[in-house]
C-alpha cells in the first residue's frame, strides 16, 4: 500500500529553512554583542588603568613642580649672597689699591724722582712729580710700560723746567712733569688669597 504525503512539503521544507536561518542570525546577534560588550569592557579598563596612570604622573609632576620651586628659591637666595660677597670682595680690594698703587709707584719711581701729587678716578691715576732731569721721566715712564704689573697705559702730559730750592743758599734746574696711567685691575687679588703680597696683609684689618 503507498503512502502519499498530502502536506505541502515544500511549504514546510521552507518554514524549515527560514527557522534554520532565524536562529543563525540570532546565534550571530548574540555573539556579536557578547564580543561587544567585551571588546567595550576592554576599552573600559584600558581607560580605568590609563586614567589612573594620568593620575599618577599629574600627582608626581605636582611634586616635581614643588621641589623646582623650591630649587628656583634656593638658586635667587644664593645668587643673592654670591652677589653680597662679590660686594664684600670688591669694597675689600677697593680699599687695598691705594696700597698696592704706592707700594708700585715706589719701586717703579727712578733715584732722584719724586711725586707731589697724586689723583685718582676709578682705574685712571693721574700725577705730578719733580725730576732732575727729562731723562728720569722717560725712564720711569719706560718702567711703568714695561716693568710694571700693576700699571698700564702711561702717557706723559706735561714736563716744563723749574727750580728747586735744595738748601738755604743752593738751587738747581729740575723739571717738572704731569702723566697719566691706569691701572690693571685684573692683577688685584683678594686679600685672603695666598698669593698675594706681604703689604696686603699687613694692611688687611
Amino acid at each position: 500500500m503507498s503512502l502519499i504525503n498530502l502536506l505541502p512539503h515544500r511549504a514546510a521544507a521552507k518554514k524549515l529553512r527560514l527557522d534554520l536561518f532565524n536562529r543563525h542570525l540570532g546565534y550571530s546577534a548574540l555573539i556579536g554583542l557578547l564580543l561587544a560588550l567585551a571588546i567595550f569592557l576592554f576599552l573600559q579598563e584600558k581607560i580605568s588603568k590609563q586614567q589612573k596612570s594620568n593620575q599618577r604622573l599629574q600627582s608626581h609632576i605636582a611634586l616635581l613642580d614643588h621641589k623646582i620651586k623650591d630649587i628656583e628659591a634656593l638658586q635667587k637666595e644664593n645668587q643673592a649672597l654670591l652677589i653680597r660677597q662679590q660686594a664684600v670682595e670688591d669694597l675689600q680690594l677697593e680699599r687695598n689699591i691705594p696700597v698696592y698703587l704706592m707700594t708700585e709707584l715706589a719701586k717703579q719711581l727712578p733715584e732722584g724722582v719724586y711725586i707731589t701729587s697724586l689723583r685718582m678716578d676709578k682705574d685712571k691715576v693721574t700725577l705730578q712729580g719733580v725730576s732732575p732731569s727729562a731723562e728720569k721721566v722717560a725712564d720711569f715712564l719706560q718702567n711703568m710700560g714695561v716693568d710694571s704689573t700693576w700699571f698700564t697705559r702711561p702717557e706723559l702730559l706735561e714736563v716744563v723746567s723749574s727750580s728747586a730750592n735744595l738748601a738755604a743758599k743752593a738751587a738747581r734746574k729740575v723739571s717738572g712733569f704731569s702723566l697719566r696711567f691706569q691701572l690693571k685691575r685684573s692683577n688685584l687679588v683678594s686679600p685672603a688669597d695666598s698669593t698675594a703680597p706681604e703689604v696686603t696683609k699687613r694692611s688687611s684689618p
